[in-house]
């Protein structure tokens, strides 16, 4: 439902630090420094983004985010917000749909975050490291 469009700075509880701090420390946990500067190069594109975004209701926890690219992070991010104001408050939203010139929404699942992605579930394997692909695919939700 929307309101008065203020600020998100105030639900804003530090879990974006947190959680590129906890994939942060699974990419210093790769035993060999050569195999932990392609993920690092890889993390410095990318940007936590809150999946439901905070200005529509979504919450600063790790369940709702994922990281993406930087750019697109920052274009969804105005185009809802330049939209959000031309709502009446306590219009409901039941539906967001991006579109782009071309009629299409563009793919979440390529890029930098797939790659990454994918290169951190091969090291896990190679390494012999504890976490989870699970765990993994959670901070990119990309399946």
């Amino acid at each position: 439902m929307t309101g008065k469009q203020a600020s998100t700075k105030p639900r804003r509880t530090g879990e974006q630090g947190r959680f590129r701090d906890q994939i942060h420390a699974f990419i210093d946990s790769i035993p060999v420094a050569k195999d932990r500067t392609k993920p690092r190069a890889l993390m410095s594109k990318l940007q936590a983004d809150h999946q439901q975004e905070l200005q529509m209701s979504g919450t600063d926890d790790p369940a709702n985010l994922a990281m993406i690219e930087q750019r697109m992070n920052s274009q969804l991010g105005a185009m809802f917000r330049a939209e959000l104001k031309t709502l009446a408050p306590e219009t409901v939203i039941a539906k967001v749909q991006v579109a782009t010139p071309r009629g299409k929404a563009p793919r979440r699942d390529t890029g930098a975050a797939r790659e990454l992605q994918d290169l951190l579930i091969s090291l896990r394997a190679t390494h012999g490291l504890s976490t989870s692909v699970a765990t993994i695919k959670s901070w990119f939700k990309l399946d």
